[in-house]
């Protein structure tokens, strides 16, 4: 009797979590709610992928008080049912990837506002747009109150030898994402990538020697997650990372074993193999696992391809070697192929860090506070404001009051 009170608990504990997990963004909606700090009159851009896990992300940033939000969408992850209920809150562009790449979409967008020094201005970035914009035209936008920045590949430059132009508050390296986001979206890369193994290929990571490229936060959840099932090669440039890999038990990549390596994940957010990818194994399958169409330029290699085939799943490109090579999702991050790449309710705990960093430029901007250029990883200086996101979310979520 006793065991079966037990198990009814457990089974309740558990849908109650559930249920709890299906309400839209429980965190960032007691953030808003209990905020002071008048938003009205700044300008919103934000770089984002226009997906349904998003729509009520934009909805809260007005609900806040926004009442001017630009959202320029991710080429590669624009939903158009997303893009027409995201409509309803902001305003939506949705540039192709080179109008992204080139930062042309980024000068259209800022240049009035910036023109304007009376209009005051803040943006949320995945993927470091509006930092190398300014980089690329030299210029501190006085009206320009900061980036809040969502991941690793905005962080293009060495944060111990240059200074961004305006205040860069990251999110990036954070204990937030570290502990939800990553592990959540080499999940995704895994389950989406033997999904389309099985139904295009009839294979899967079993028994398969797989390349794993780039060692970082992502690269490491996969490598532990795979490697029951395969043998894990690690290629990274960083040889600290390496070193980590080795003392982990995962092979480190040699030149020598490029014959050798069925499946290649790149999630590095640069190019990995270009002219080496003749060199690679035949029907060898590659996965983007980053978020740029980058890590394989099959551009350096378009005098030696015969054909390109593109089919459902995966793109076929045949060599004049008579070597095939197979590309998943056509080479876009396989994580959002067809799919959303993290469940809503713990992108909450990312939203709302990301919303408290965005009201601490507007608040510390109205207290003649503003900060200086440069840059703020949040781990290091807003960590009071990741445990009090933390503690929301443990009790909007899990219903456990830190305050007991």
């Amino acid at each position: 009797m006793y065991i079966k009170k037990i198990k009814i608990l457990i089974l309740f504990s558990f849908l109650t979590l559930n249920i709890s997990a299906c309400s839209p963004l429980l965190a960032l909606e007691e953030l808003v709610k209990n905020n002071k700090t008048d938003v009205s009159q700044i300008s919103l851009f934000i770089t984002y992928h226009i997906k349904n896990n998003g729509i009520a992300f934009i909805k809260y940033l007005k609900d806040a008080g926004f009442k001017d939000i630009t959202v320029i969408g991710r080429p590669y992850s624009t939903s158009p049912q997303a893009k027409a209920e995201m409509e309803k809150y902001c305003k939506i562009l949705t540039p192709s990837s080179e109008e992204l790449e080139s930062l042309n979409i980024i000068n259209q967008v800022l240049t009035p506002v910036i023109e304007n020094p009376n209009k005051k201005f803040v943006c949320l970035d995945l993927g470091g747009y509006f930092s190398k914009y300014f980089e690329s035209k030299k210029i501190s936008p006085k009206n320009c109150l900061g980036i809040v920045e969502g991941t690793m590949n905005g962080i293009w430059f060495n944060i111990y030898e240059y200074t961004p132009r305006v205040p860069l508050l990251s999110i990036a390296s954070s204990n937030i994402k570290e502990n939800v986001e990553h592990y959540l979206i080499a999940k995704a890369i895994i389950r989406n990538s033997e999904y389309l193994l099985i139904n295009e290929f009839q294979q899967s990571f079993i028994g398969k020697n797989i390349l794993v490229c780039g060692y970082g936060r992502i690269g490491e959840k996969i490598a532990s997650l795979l490697k029951r099932d395969a043998t894990i090669y690690i290629l990274d440039k960083d040889p600290l990372k390496l070193v980590k890999a080795a003392i982990d038990g995962l092979k480190i990549f040699q030149k020598q074993d490029q014959q050798n390596i069925d499946i290649i994940i790149g999630v590095t957010g640069n190019i990995v193999f270009s002219e080496e990818l003749i060199n690679l194994k035949n029907n060898v399958v590659l996965i983007n696992g980053s978020t740029r169409q980058k890590e394989f330029a099959f551009s350096t290699i378009k005098d030696q391809i015969i054909t390109q085939e593109n089919f459902d799943g995966h793109t076929t490109y045949r060599l004049n070697n008579n070597k095939e090579i197979h590309v998943l999702a056509d080479g876009f991050p396989v994580n959002f192929w067809r799919t959303e790449s993290t469940p809503e309710f713990c992108l909450d705990a990312l939203f709302s860090i990301e919303f408290e960093l965005l009201i601490e430029l507007l608040r510390r901007f109205n207290e003649n506070q503003s900060l200086t250029p440069g840059y703020y990883p949040s781990e290091h200086f807003f960590i009071n404001k990741e445990r009090k996101v933390a503690t929301i979310w443990l009790k909007k979520y899990l219903n456990i009051d830190l305050a007991i």
